[in-house]
């Protein structure tokens, strides 16, 4: 070959190689929606860490800050749904962010965290890929449960919200500094919940604790509420704690 043709056959392949490297790569193609089971609620039944509900943000706004939220009783699935209509389903804020309630595949929650975090570690993988905040709230047995992950691993979660919520009866006041100072939290009973078995007196009494630990918390007796919550109740408070928007102590009762 003459060098001639070598160098234009050279120059040629270059130029071919700069066209190819101009074109982008092509984007991922986007996940699709799971089955919905409310409105607004996705319920993903199948692959790692299912079963799950999952309330998108507007937009499914992958940087959006991401709520796990335990349900109560043995947080079977008839325990998960109405604790999503009821708590979360409603309120100013909630298309800002990602609210993730796992519910029990076998009956019992509490023998399920290492699938919880599973399902966590998908939520964060597939579509909230670019939150750099995980929140951590449950209520009633879903409260307890929290509470003791939140004592458990308390560096993988922004803040704490008890809804209501109450430690294991022989926590320390060093575990719950350990855990909690520093962070933001909440505490919320209804207030028809007093009486020798309700949770009004006992949450209060944590209130306290925590208050003397020096460990700042938003406590908020709500009115006319029970220990669940009533349909007219405006889930907002709790959309307002998340997003930063926390009440004054005198303004949460």
């Amino acid at each position: 070959m003459h060098v001639p043709s070598l160098l234009l056959a050279v120059v040629l392949a270059a130029g071919c190689a700069a066209r190819r490297s101009d074109v982008a790569a092509p984007e991922p193609e986007p996940v699709p929606d799971p089955p919905t089971a409310l409105p607004g609620c996705w319920e993903i039944t199948d692959g790692p860490g299912a079963p799950f509900l999952l309330s998108p943000p507007a937009g499914r706004d992958p940087s959006a800050a991401v709520v796990l939220f335990v349900p109560g009783g043995l947080g079977i699935r008839d325990h998960a749904i109405p604790t999503f209509e009821r708590w979360l389903a409603q309120g100013r804020g909630r298309d800002r962010l990602w609210l993730l309630v796992p519910y029990s595949k076998e009956g019992d929650l509490s023998d399920e965290e290492p699938r919880v975090q599973e399902a966590l570690h998908r939520v964060l993988a597939t579509y909230a890929t670019k939150a750099k905040t995980v929140h951590l709230a449950g209520t009633s047995n879903g409260g307890r449960l929290a509470f003791r992950w939140m004592l458990e691993h308390p560096e993988r979660w922004a803040s704490f919200l008890g809804a209501p919520a109450l430690p294991p009866s022989d926590v320390t006041d060093e575990a719950l500094l350990h855990a909690l100072h520093g962070k933001p939290v909440m505490l919320t009973v209804g207030a028809e919940e007093a009486g020798p078995n309700g949770w009004l007196e006992p949450m209060s009494t944590l209130d306290e604790r925590l208050t003397k630990l020096g460990i700042a918390c938003d406590f908020a007796v709500l009115p006319g509420e029970g220990h669940i919550l009533s349909e007219e109740f405006d889930e907002t408070i709790y959309f307002d704690f998340w997003l930063g928007r926390r009440p004054s102590r005198s303004a949460a009762h």
